[in-house]
């Protein structure tokens, strides 16, 4: 949801819809990482996609997303 409505939350989801572990950073440069500007999110070296899995990020407190 890159451009909710007006009240609505702005969140990017990332599912890992593989058989195997997605490196979300360049293997050749550990410090690689992913980023998305748009939300100011930046990925930790070394993080990892477990198969099936998914990651939520969003721009503002998560316990208030969530709710």
């Amino acid at each position: 949801m890159y451009h909710p409505l007006p009240g609505g939350d702005e969140f990017v989801e990332l599912k890992n819809i593989t058989a195997t572990n997605v490196a979300l950073f360049d293997p050749a440069n550990l410090m690689n990482t992913w980023q998305f500007d748009g939300i100011g999110f930046t990925f930790r070296t070394n993080v990892m996609l477990a198969p099936g899995a998914f990651v939520l990020l969003v721009p503002s407190d998560p316990t208030v997303f969530r709710a």
